[in-house]
C-alpha cells in the first residue's frame, strides 16, 4: 500500500554531522569578522554607513554642545562685566556730583555778593567732609578776580592722604591755598593752563602722586549770562577703583582691568604695584587692541583667554575682563 505522506530525496537535506573535506581550512572568527567588515559586502557597508552617521552625530553634538557652554559664558561674563561698569559709573557720577554741588554754591554766593574768601573755604570744607570715600581732595580756583572781584586768586583745597585700600574717610583732612606765595602758585602751573583755561569738563588721565594713583575731575563755573569764574576739582584714588574691580569674572578665574580710551591702564587689581601703564604692557590685550570699539561693546578672543569689554558710561573709560580658556 502506498504511503499518503510525500517523499523527499535525501539530496536535499543537509548534514550537519559530516566534517569538513579533507585539506579544507578552518576559518578564525576574527578573519570572519574582518571579510564582514569590508566594503565590498552588504553588511561591511551597512555597518560603516551606520558607524559614519552615529560619529558624525555624536561629533556635531560635541560641537553643539560646546557652542552652547561658549555662549552661556559669554552672556554670564557679560552680565558680571555690567555689574563692575555701573559700579565705576557710580564712583565717577558721585564724584561729578560733588564737584557740581561746589561749583553751583559757589556760584550762588558770588551772585548774592558774598566778599570774604573764608566763606568758600568753609563751604569747600563743609561738601568735602561729606565726601563719599573714594575723594581725596575738594577744591575751587577763581580766574583772576572771578569769584571774588576784589580778590586777584583764590583756591581753597582740602585733602587726605590715600590709603593702600582707597577707603580715606578716617584719614586727617589738611588745607592748603594754591594762591598764598608758598608752594604752587596755581596760575603759573600746568593744571591751570591745562584744565582751568581750557573751560571744559573733564577728566584728567590717572596721574602717579606719592604711592596712589589718583585721578582728578574739572568741572568750569559759569554765571547765569556765561561768565567764566573759574573751576572746582575732585580728586578720586585710583586704589579705590581698584579694589572695586578686585572680583573674579567666571567660575572664580579671571581679572577685570578699566583703561581710558586711548590704553592707558587706570586700575588693575591684579597688577597692585601700578607697573601696567598702557595696554601695550598686557601682551594678549595688546595683540587684540586694535580690534576693540572704544564707542561699543564687545567679546574677542584672544591666545590665552577670552576678553569681555564695555564702556563706562558719560566716560572715555573702557572696563575689560579677562576669562582664561581653562575656565570654560
Amino acid at each position: 500500500m502506498r504511503s499518503s505522506e510525500p517523499s523527499v530525496s535525501p539530496k536535499l537535506i543537509p548534514n550537519t554531522n559530516q566534517e569538513s573535506p579533507p585539506g579544507a581550512k578552518k576559518q578564525s572568527p576574527k578573519r570572519i569578522l574582518v571579510r564582514w567588515l569590508q566594503l565590498n559586502t552588504f553588511g561591511g557597508r551597512l555597518f560603516w554607513m551606520i558607524m559614519v552617521g552615529a560619529l558624525t552625530g555624536v561629533g556635531g553634538m560635541a560641537f553643539l554642545f560646546s557652542e552652547m557652554i561658549k555662549y552661556q559664558a559669554e552672556d554670564q561674563v557679560r552680565s558680571t562685566l555690567d555689574g563692575q561698569v555701573n559700579a565705576i559709573a557710580s564712583v565717577t557720577t558721585a564724584a561729578e556730583t560733588l564737584a557740581s554741588g561746589l561749583g553751583v554754591s559757589a556760584t550762588t554766593l558770588h551772585e548774592r555778593q558774598a566778599q570774604y574768601a573764608d566763606t568758600y573755604r568753609e563751604l569747600t570744607l563743609q561738601l568735602f567732609e561729606r565726601r563719599p570715600e573714594f575723594v581725596t581732595g575738594l577744591g575751587v580756583g577763581q580766574r583772576e578776580n572771578g569769584i571774588l572781584p576784589n580778590q586777584p586768586w583764590l583756591f581753597p583745597y582740602y585733602w587726605v592722604t590715600p590709603t593702600a585700600d582707597g577707603t580715606n574717610s578716617d584719614q586727617p583732612v589738611l588745607y592748603e591755598d594754591f594762591a598764598d606765595d608758598e608752594g604752587e602758585f596755581y596760575p603759573d602751573s600746568d593744571r591751570y593752563r591745562d584744565y582751568f583755561v581750557s573751560q571744559t569738563a573733564v577728566w584728567t588721565e590717572p596721574y602717579q602722586q606719592e604711592t596712589s594713583r589718583l585721578l582728578t575731575y574739572y568741572l568750569p563755573l559759569f554765571t547765569s549770562d556765561d561768565r567764566w569764574l573759574g573751576t572746582a576739582l575732585v580728586d578720586i584714588d585710583g586704589d579705590y577703583l581698584s579694589e572695586l574691580l578686585n572680583k573674579p569674572v567666571f567660575r572664580q578665574m579671571g581679572s577685570f582691568t578699566l583703561l581710558t580710551r586711548s590704553g592707558t591702564v587706570i586700575a588693575d587689581p591684579a597688577n597692585p604695584d601700578n607697573n601696567l601703564k598702557t595696554y601695550e604692557d598686557i601682551p594678549d590685550l595688546s595683540a587684540l587692541w586694535q580690534d576693540v570699539d572704544p564707542d561699543s561693546t564687545g567679546f574677542l578672543e584672544g591666545e590665552t583667554g577670552y576678553w569681555a569689554y564695555a564702556v563706562v558710561p558719560g566716560q572715555d573709560w573702557l572696563v575689560f575682563g579677562f576669562v582664561p580658556y581653562a575656565a570654560i
